[in-house]
């Protein structure tokens, strides 16, 4: 057990982009990014690779999560971890928004207002308009 009795208490108030983890792959050698890399898929069927440096502290299991702050910095969280500590304010995904852009559909009620949605696939961030800033 570790000890917590000399360190002050926080209450977590941040908003991330998050997927639920439906299974973690092996190792392999990914000659793009010039390390080992596992890939992730989801349960919303997307699959990312992800450094190895990433699986140091923690290897997910299925129903963890993985989790995008703010400023771009990428972790797991433990499911009961995960579920405890966020609720759900946007259950769009990159491939809602990108289909949202493609139709034409106004962006404007996108609740979030983290640029992107990293997470899931994304990167940069779209103007309500659905043109890239």
């Amino acid at each position: 057990m570790i000890d917590t009795s000399n360190m002050p208490t926080y209450e977590c108030h941040k908003t991330v982009h998050a997927l639920e983890i439906a299974s973690v792959g092996n190792y392999k050698n990914n000659p793009e990014l010039g390390c080992l890399v596992r890939t992730i898929t989801f349960v919303d069927g997307t699959t990312r690779d992800l450094k190895d440096d990433l699986f140091k502290r923690y290897i997910p299991d299925q129903g963890d999560f993985y989790v995008v702050y703010e400023d771009r910095y990428d972790s797991f969280s433990p499911r009961k971890a995960f579920l405890d500590g966020y609720k759900q304010i946007d259950k769009r995904t990159f491939r809602d928004i990108k289909g949202s852009i493609v139709s034409g559909t106004n962006l404007q009620d996108k609740p979030s207002s983290m640029s992107g949605y990293p997470a899931a696939g994304g990167s940069g961030s779209v103007s309500q308009h659905g043109e890239p800033r």
